[in-house]
C-alpha cells in the first residue's frame, strides 16, 4: 500500500498501521486533485490526481466526525 501511494520508507518508519476511512458523498466536502501546497507531499508527488504508486487520489476539506 505505501508503494501504491508513494510514500517512502523512510517516511513511514516504525508506524505498523494504516486506516481506510470511507467519505459518504466526498464532492460535499470540496472535493479536488491534490496540488504540491499541501503538506505531507514528497518528492515523489505527481499533480494529476494519482500517486506515485499508481493509486487515484484525491483531496477533501476536513469532515465532521460522526459516531
Amino acid at each position: 500500500m505505501k508503494k501504491g501511494l508513494g510514500i517512502l520508507a523512510k517516511d513511514w518508519q516504525g508506524k505498523r498501521e494504516s486506516y481506510k476511512i470511507a467519505i459518504p458523498k466526498p464532492t460535499d466536502h470540496n472535493f479536488r486533485l491534490p496540488s504540491s501546497d499541501l503538506s505531507g507531499d514528497n518528492a515523489l508527488f505527481i499533480p494529476v490526481g494519482t500517486a506515485s504508486g499508481g493509486i487515484a487520489e484525491v483531496v477533501v476539506d476536513q469532515v465532521p466526525f460522526i459516531k
